[in-house]
């Protein structure tokens, strides 16, 4: 943007003014009250609004009654633009026109030609006051090093020394391919973690193979067991059987002894003999299928490949059982150890990138230290609003002091035309009618009242002029004492200020940004510590699911 003209209807000591600049360097220099800082605060006041009430003393109204405010045109990208502001509302009322493409606009089409410079930017960048110069003045060695340091200068002693400590401090903790540095430890310690962990997991599919084995095999093994059930109740009641075979035999002896002797059977005995013998055929052929079937199911019950694969890792695969559920909620643990890893570093990252290295550096505040910095940097805001209410003052004295002095240089400039007169009448009398000692005497008194005409007004005027103008200058001497007190404590401030700063390594952002960064630090260092907790949590859950 390049300001082309300035047309002020009324602002400050300016009315009907126009001020042209020239389009390659424009240089505007006076002596003290001038109007020079007033021409700036016009063009800042066009482009960000005039001062409210809240801030009296930054308002320039015009003295004699004229329209506060003015024109401004000024190109901006190939377009010429007039802007006309005058007093209202918000800043004021704006009229805001594109006059190469003759097109309306409005106050936040200026906003948005500005940004993102809004008054504070463009006071700190384009322009300072002789209260800048002023502070810088006041500042001793050792605070003025301080604040060019923060500026990017070189050539300080002091800030190339601390700058090789920090180096050297830094190379004792991290070296791109250090061995013996803290970090580089920890680095390679996280690297060979890294790797048992890939370790573990291709082993993982192992473990899966082998949790499936032993699925199939318990399900064989409940098929062999309900089968074993079976048998050993068959094998019962062949036992059953075995325990009476002894009578059977028995009964056979006795039938054959008693075979060859012939005897008469009465009826009841031969009824019960017919039972026996039904029974008996009956034991016999159940006895005969019960042996075949003991026989087969005795060669059915041989152990098959996988019951023998089972015997013979019977105990493994009951441990691995009796581990299978640990083992599975040590997995769900360590996937939710993994997920929360990586949300704590995605959040880190975020905030490291929003807020840079400073934000790894710096530290939270204790709360009492925020306290202070709440406490200094109100009482800078009310230092700097009395310190520019006292300069006000004081220019505002100064004008009266120069308006008394020059009232009484033209007060004292004035003559008494009657009494002149009548000396000049008497000298010419004395002169022309008188003669001898009188007309000496007339000449004389003639002088002398002549002189009385042209001396009154200073002696009249004389001792108002000095007692007024004393009172004058008394009063600048007391705003002077004031305003060395204010920039005093301001510096005061800004020492106590700056020693907390360099006390949390917040010296590299502005201190009106400290506070409220505190609810950031503390978020930072709680996801470090989180950070590390999970890691090692990890790493432990890593170590349970190596393989056994």
């Amino acid at each position: 943007m390049r300001i082309n003209q300035l047309t002020i209807y009324g602002f400050g000591k300016f009315h009907d003014t126009q001020v042209q600049f020239d389009a390659q360097l424009q240089v505007i220099y006076g002596p003290n009250e001038a109007g020079k800082t007033t021409l700036v605060a016009f063009i800042t006041s066009m482009l960000f609004g005039f001062a409210t009430a809240k801030h009296k003393y930054a308002m320039y109204h015009p003295k004699n009654g004229a329209t506060y405010g003015g024109e401004m045109t000024f190109s901006h990208k190939g377009h010429d633009y007039w802007l006309k502001r005058v007093d209202g509302t918000h800043g004021g009322d704006v009229t805001f026109r594109d006059t190469t493409t003759d097109t309306d606009l409005t106050k936040a089409d200026l906003a948005t030609m500005l940004r993102p410079v809004d008054r504070e930017l463009f006071s700190q960048i384009y322009q300072f006051s002789a209260q800048n110069l002023q502070a810088v003045f006041n500042l001793d060695r050792f605070a003025l090093i301080q604040r060019i340091q923060r500026i990017g200068a070189i050539g300080s002693d002091d800030w190339i020394t601390l700058n090789q400590r920090l180096r050297k401090e830094a190379d004792m903790i991290y070296k791109p391919r250090g061995r013996k540095q803290p970090l580089s430890e920890k680095l390679r310690e996280y690297d060979d973690l890294t790797a048992r962990v890939t370790a573990a997991k291709a082993d993982y599919p192992k473990y899966q193979d082998l949790q499936t084995k032993t699925s199939e095999m318990t399900a064989t093994l409940a098929a062999t067991q309900q089968t074993i059930t079976t048998q050993r109740s068959a094998l019962n009641q062949l036992d059953q059987l075995l325990q009476v075979y002894p009578y059977y035999q028995e009964y056979q002896a006795f039938q054959a002894e008693n075979a060859t002797v012939p005897q008469t059977v009465s009826t009841q005995d031969w009824e019960t003999f017919t039972t026996l013998t039904t029974q008996q055929h009956q034991v016999a052929s159940s006895l005969e299928t019960e042996t075949k079937q003991l026989t087969t199911q005795q060669a059915a019950t041989q152990p098959t490949p996988a019951q023998q694969a089972y015997q013979a890792h019977k105990t493994t695969i009951d441990q691995l059982g009796a581990e299978l559920p640990k083992r599975q909620q040590q997995y769900r643990d360590q996937q939710l150890a993994d997920q929360a890893l990586t949300a704590d570093a995605t959040t880190l990252d975020g905030l490291r990138a929003q807020y840079g290295a400073q934000l790894m550096q710096s530290q939270p505040m204790r709360a009492s230290d925020q306290e202070t910095v709440a406490q200094l940097l109100a009482q800078q805001r009310q230092l700097n609003a009395t310190q520019t209410a006292i300069t006000d003052q004081r220019h505002q004295l100064a004008d009266q002091l120069n308006a008394a002095e020059q009232a009484d240089n033209d007060a004292g400039s004035g003559i008494s035309v009657t009494w002149l007169a009548a000396g000049i009448a008497v000298v010419v009398l004395a002169v022309f009618f008188l003669s001898g000692v009188l007309r000496s005497v007339g000449g004389a008194l003639g002088v002398i009242v002549a002189a009385y005409g042209i001396f009154k007004p200073m002696l009249n005027n004389s001792n108002a002029s000095a007692s007024r103008t004393d009172l004058l200058s008394e009063q600048i001497d007391k705003l002077n004492q004031q305003l060395k007190t204010v920039n005093a404590q301001l510096t005061d401030a800004s020492g106590r200020l700056e020693t907390i700063g360099a006390q949390y390594h917040l010296t590299g952002m502005p201190a009106t940004e400290w506070l409220d960064l505190q609810p950031v630090l503390k978020q930072y260092g709680v996801l470090m510590a989180q950070s590390a907790t999970d890691q090692q949590r990890l790493l432990d859950l890593e170590q349970r699911l190596m393989p056994i």
